[in-house]
């Protein structure tokens, strides 16, 4: 269950080959400025009908970039998974759950009880352990890993406690110049995959990350 009443969906192109498209991210600012994933740092932009398979070869190719010092990986997930999902993920080396919580709110706790519908900030501290937690968070879910500076990492805990269901952390992590953005709806009804994929990044995104995408992205076609 992922409630994002306040946010829109993406406008989406849907690629045959499954590849990301990019988008023109001056013209989604002024169409529609309440776009989901076009940030305040935002300078590219890309999505599509992604597949798992997809999604799996990105993970790998982000996950062993090397990161500049004192930058970490956060993935959020936005619901829709068993508590016990992220009591397993509790146990992994190189993985912390920062926080996790039934993403509904207060009135709808009790559906909890039998639908799976917790979200939770974790941070993975070793960047080889990305791909298992961000596809363990997508199975018919939202999701998104963001590489932030640590020095936030504080400031999106108290973010997540603080708004709880209503949490967009781009709204944390976006300020950053330096921010790159993978996500993905493991439950789209609108795509014919399934999975609708978006990645983002801020101007100061380390290089390596960028061209690391460039293998599964393609260019604007408008």
């Amino acid at each position: 269950m992922v409630l994002r009443m306040s946010k829109a969906a993406p406008p989406v192109s849907w690629l045959g080959d499954h590849m990301l498209q990019a988008r023109d991210v001056t013209l989604l600012r002024n169409v529609e400025p309440t776009h989901s994933y076009i940030l305040e740092q935002t300078v590219s932009y890309f999505e599509g009908a992604a597949d798992k398979s997809t999604l799996d070869q990105i993970t790998v190719a982000v996950g062993r970039v090397r990161l500049p010092e004192r930058m970490t990986w956060v993935i959020y997930g936005y619901g829709s998974s068993p508590r016990a999902r992220y009591i397993a993920l509790a146990d992994r080396p190189g993985v912390d759950v920062l926080w996790s919580a039934p993403i509904v709110p207060w009135w709808l706790y009790p559906i909890t009880m039998i639908a799976a519908a917790y979200g939770g900030l974790v941070h993975v501290r070793e960047a080889s352990y990305l791909r298992n937690v961000f596809l363990t968070l997508s199975e018919l879910a939202m999701v998104e890993a963001y590489l932030v500076s640590e020095s936030i990492v504080p400031d999106l805990v108290q973010y997540v406690r603080l708004h709880r269901w209503r949490s967009f952390i781009g709204q944390v992590a976006g300020k950053e110049p330096g921010y790159f953005c993978l996500g993905v709806d493991g439950d789209n009804t609108d795509t014919p995959t399934g999975y609708l994929g978006w990645v983002s990044y801020g101007a100061r995104c380390p290089a390596a990350l960028v061209e690391s995408i460039q293998p599964f992205t393609t260019a604007d076609s408008t």
